[in-house]
């Protein structure tokens, strides 16, 4: 797991937003999942002993949680992807089959320690015919820059035959992917998912981000995981250090300012612009000065004269861009 799909699975563990996302990917903001029926759960699966027979071979989800409500329970799972991953249709169904196959080997032994006797095609199956697992639900959400060109269902991994009478039969697995740098509109969540979201369609533009977040409200009171979330994953982690300064003691919630956060930011990227324009159009004078000099003929005592005038530099500066520029014409 990458670091930023790290930091993603830690912000997402938080009931409340875990719930916002998937009601706002899955059920278009309608607050179907509720954060109290939520319950975080263990995400490793046991596989199959690798054949180096160095011990067992795990899976594991980036988050899983159970929702149960009326006695009826979803299992709800997430999968961080940072980079593009042209398996990931596969990988998804693996995990989800990983899953039921845990549900059933859970519930087979739920019978050998309520020591319940089975018979016939209930015993060959090892469970009663009513009975039924838990449906599982994934989301791939996919916070990376690039575009999303890899494969968003099996069969689009799989090499079908042109004869469509064969296709009709192959047995699908739509994945469920969500790339936030393909959404345009954030409306569904309601959480500060929705602020954190609309940050990341404007990293490597600064003139935009920094117009959006002027001209919204929400981000001038921000809670300390979402600020770092986007300071972190917008490559601002230098605001993450000097966080305390633009924290709102004085403001309901205490939360932090990021409007402040990034107009600070953006003045002193300014400012050091300015500074090196400064410094390239004074390097750039020198140089026009010396080497017209030279091609009319100007010797180099002189030269230097005309420099020491009209930059004003110490003796030392002057000596080294006579140097750098007399001898390059």
């Amino acid at each position: 797991m990458g670091k930023f799909d790290g930091l993603m699975g830690r912000y997402l563990r938080d009931r409340e937003r875990f719930a916002d996302l998937i009601n706002g990917i899955l059920f278009n903001g309608e607050r179907i999942i509720s954060p109290e029926a939520l319950e975080r759960e263990a995400g490793d699966y046991l596989g199959e002993i690798e054949e180096d027979k160095k011990g067992i071979k795990r899976r594991y989800r980036d988050l899983k949680m159970k929702s149960g409500k009326n006695g009826r329970f979803q299992i709800f799972s997430l999968e961080n992807q940072s980079f593009v991953d042209y398996t990931m249709p596969l990988r998804c169904m693996e995990y989800d089959l990983l899953e039921y196959l845990e549900q059933l080997t859970e519930l087979k032994k739920s019978y050998r320690m309520k020591q319940i006797d089975l018979h016939g095609a209930e015993k060959l199956s090892g469970i009663k015919k009513g009975e039924r697992l838990l449906p599982v639900y994934t989301i791939c959400l996919y916070h990376g820059e690039a575009k999303w060109d890899a494969p968003r269902s099996l069969s689009d991994m799989i090499q079908l035959d042109e004869w469509e009478n064969f296709n009709r039969y192959f047995s699908d697995y739509p994945m469920r992917l969500y790339c936030i740098n393909e959404q345009k509109d954030f409306q569904a969540f309601h959480t500060e998912l929705r602020q954190f979201f609309q940050t990341l369609g404007y990293r490597g533009n600064k003139d935009k981000l920094e117009e959006l977040i002027e001209n919204s409200v929400e981000y001038q009171n921000l809670s300390e995981e979402t600020f770092e979330m986007i300071v972190v994953f917008l490559g601002m982690s230098e605001l993450w250090k000097i966080r305390d300064k633009f924290k709102n003691d004085d403001h309901e919630g205490e939360g932090y300012n990021m409007c402040q956060a990034i107009r600070e930011l953006r003045a002193e990227e300014r400012a050091i612009g300015r500074g090196i324009g400064l410094t390239e159009g004074l390097e750039q004078g020198i140089r026009a000065l010396i080497t017209t000099c030279k091609r009319l003929g100007v010797s180099y005592e002189n030269t230097e004269e005309s420099v020491r005038r009209e930059f004003k530099l110490s003796d030392d500066e002057i000596v080294n861009n006579m140097t750098l520029y007399w001898n390059k014409e």
